[in-house]
């Protein structure tokens, strides 16, 4: 029903005293009650529907958003950031050039 105070209820039932006199009031004040129950019951079966039906697509879209999105967790096959590199990959002072390496001598065997 919005934001109504004490006040603005006193004034709503005052202007009701005086438009439907006080035999009326009553009945008014209770069928304005079944009103505000049925829509609530309305908008609430309305809002549960709602939900049922967009429920499993948007559990799909928000999977595939986070499946998409770079800043989720790397897959167990990438490794962490700031995890060490395999022991198999070579480092940056394993690698060497062509005019690091020694020459092979005339039978084939390294100098």
């Amino acid at each position: 029903m919005g934001n109504l105070g004490g006040q603005e209820i006193l004034v709503i039932l005052l202007v009701g005293l005086i438009v439907l006199g006080p035999t009326k009031l009553p009945a008014a004040i209770r069928q304005a009650g079944r009103f505000a129950a049925e829509t609530r019951r309305v908008a609430a079966g309305f809002k549960r529907e709602f939900q049922e039906a967009l429920g499993e697509p948007l559990a799909e879209s928000k999977a595939v958003l986070k499946a998409a999105d770079p800043r989720s967790p790397a897959p167990s096959s990438q490794p962490a950031v700031g995890a060490e590199a395999p022991a198999s990959a070579p480092s940056s002072e394993d690698k060497t050039t062509a005019g690091d390496r020694p020459e092979p001598s005339e039978d084939g065997a390294p100098a």
